[in-house]
């Protein structure tokens, strides 16, 4: 998995900005719990392949993991 600092270092947003300015691959809800995602909730955009989840969903998938759980692209 990913080491404490670097989780720290992937940046958290609210929702409702990612979708408004359209960045990322943001479709409407996380493929980790595959709940929709709700305007003002804070989600984690992954820096190299733009993949979107809820912060807490992500954060504990890259306790183990050292990729995207999506694409498989190394963090």
């Amino acid at each position: 998995g990913l080491d404490p600092e670097s989780l720290e270092k992937l940046p958290i947003l609210r929702y409702s900005s990612i979708k408004s300015s359209k960045k990322g691959k943001a479709g409407p809800e996380c493929t980790v719990c595959l709940l929709q995602f709700e305007e003002n909730e804070q989600v984690r955009l992954l820096p190299d392949c733009g993949h979107l989840f809820h912060a807490d969903c992500i954060d504990m998938w890259l306790e183990t993991h050292s990729t995207c759980p999506l694409c498989r692209r190394n963090l």
